[in-house]
Parts: C-alpha cells; sequence; structure tokens
C-alpha cells in the first residue's frame, strides 16, 4: 500500500510545470533589518521552547516530583484543554493591544512561570505553575505550541513590499 501510495504521488509530481517559480518581489532595506530581527527573537524561542518536549517535562515531573503516569497524563490533558481555550482569549487580547504586543507581553511571563515550575516544592505547585504558563494567554510556552499561523498575519506589516525593478 505504501509503495501504492508513492507511485501516486510521484505521477502527481511529474504533472507540476518545470518553469521555475516568480521571483518574490524584494524589501526595503528598513524591513530587510526589521525582519532580520524578528526571525532573530522567533529563532532563539523555536530553539529554546524545542528543548521542551513532552517527553523531557514528563520525565522531570516524574523524576523530581515522583508523579506518576496517571497525573502526569492529567496534566497533560489539562494543560492541551487550557491552551486551546486560551486561544480564545488570545485573540482578544490581540484585537486591543495588537498581535506583536500579544506575542510579547504573554511570553516573559509564560518563560518566568516557566522556570519557576523548576523551584515549586511539590507536584501540585509545579502543575499549577505549569498549568499557567501553558495557558496561551501567558504564551503556551511548555508545549509546542502552533505559532506559524499567527505569525504570519503579525510579520506581514512589518515587509512592506517593495515593487521588483528588472
Amino acid at each position: 500500500l505504501y509503495a501504492l501510495l508513492l507511485l501516486v504521488v510521484a505521477l502527481l509530481y511529474r504533472r507540476l510545470s518545470h518553469d521555475p517559480a516568480p521571483r518574490p518581489p524584494s524589501l526595503s532595506a528598513p524591513s530587510r533589518r526589521i525582519v532580520g530581527r524578528i526571525s532573530a527573537l522567533f529563532a532563539v524561542d523555536a530553539v529554546g521552547g524545542g528543548f521542551l518536549t513532552s517527553a523531557s517535562l514528563s520525565w522531570f515531573f516524574f523524576d523530581r516530583f515522583g508523579a506518576g503516569e496517571g497525573a502526569i497524563a492529567l496534566l497533560f490533558v489539562g494543560a492541551r484543554v487550557l491552551n486551546a481555550v486560551s486561544h480564545l482569549g488570545a485573540a482578544w487580547l490581540a484585537k486591543r493591544i495588537g498581535l506583536v504586543n500579544t506575542m510579547v507581553f504573554t511570553h516573559i511571563p509564560a518563560g518566568l512561570l516557566l522556570v519557576t515550575v523548576a523551584y515549586a516544592p511539590n507536584f501540585e505547585i509545579a502543575a499549577l505553575l505549569f498549568l499557567a504558563s501553558i495557558s496561551h494567554l501567558l504564551g503556551s510556552v511548555g508545549l509546542r505550541r502552533p505559532t506559524p499561523a499567527p505569525l504570519s498575519p503579525t510579520t506581514s506589516w512589518l515587509a512592506p513590499l517593495r515593487p521588483v525593478t528588472a
């Protein structure tokens, strides 16, 4: 079955045009500088958040606090539900203070709350701090969050396009 699916994909690729894609419009110098700086910020965020996988956090809660599998599972279910619900709050906040401000001002407290999880005296307090940091209103730092979708409208105003001159 897998080989058949690969054959179908190969046939579909053969139907694609061999013409090169049109050259994208270039950015002005100030826009390139802004895009470069915000890209660096996103890269640091992605690298830092990439180390916080569900597996590593589960191991941390088990190793540090002796939490059982059931408690960790409930914690992650709660975190996912809270994250999903809190996107509504993030949308409301973004309408009032803007997309970039929402992202920046929610990631900072979320990161700080996530750091405090390591210093919590017991699992219950660590779980509450973790859930607070997961909330998208507080940045959703602990679990991999779907950042690419909000970033497109966030960055689109940063880079006014300049007409391409041949």
